[in-house]
């Protein structure tokens, strides 16, 4: 495994069409070091100078920007945010997807908002659930303690969809850069989630 610097790792998430802004997480939040809403990106450039100024930032994403939505399973405190996100499918099903663990043991489910606007909740849809989309951000592989479990995504379009109904909608417009899609550019996996 060769090691790569945060910066190199974020300017890698860019090129994948992943909006990047620099984080600092300590064990009680997550403290955004720039305007993360409005000056996340996806330039090279920029993310490497910001990780110059703070060498030791972890890797913000801003989920709605990029088009994603991550489901968070929470198994701090007494959670059980798998069982809960279990409960709440009812046998429901969604696509496998990467995954991320994170410092406290608990899980980041990937998936892409293609054209939907997901509703960033905290315990909604169970009290270990936490939901990032829309207004939200998350913690990306690169940054300490968060991992890719198995793989990691080389593209966007390697990320799976997130089939429409499963999850709340936001009552926002979408941020994502999916707002305008051809569905005939996806494949059948994906528009099987729509």
């Amino acid at each position: 495994m060769s090691l790569r610097s945060a910066a190199d790792v974020a300017a890698a998430y860019a090129t994948m069409g992943i909006y990047i802004f620099p984080l600092k997480v300590t064990d009680e939040q997550k403290m955004p070091l720039v305007k993360w809403g409005t000056e996340s990106t996806t330039d090279p450039d920029t993310i490497r100078r910001w990780w110059t100024i703070w060498p030791d930032a972890s890797i913000g994403v801003n989920c709605g920007k990029s088009g994603l939505v991550i489901v968070d399973l929470d198994v701090k405190e007494g959670k059980d945010g798998p069982g809960d996100w279990e409960k709440y499918l009812d046998g429901r099903e969604v696509p496998h997807t990467f995954k991320v663990r994170t410092p406290s043991g608990g899980w980041h489910g990937w998936y892409r908002s293609v054209g939907v606007a997901y509703k960033t909740s905290r315990g909604e849809i169970g009290p270990g659930v936490d939901i990032r989309s829309h207004g939200g951000m998350a913690v990306a592989p690169g940054s300490p303690g968060y991992t890719w479990h198995g793989e990691a995504p080389l593209s966007l379009d390697d990320i799976p969809v997130m089939p429409k109904g499963v999850l709340p909608e936001s009552n926002g417009t979408t941020g994502g850069h999916w707002r305008e899609l051809d569905e005939s550019t996806l494949d059948l996996r994906d528009r099987a989630a729509l």
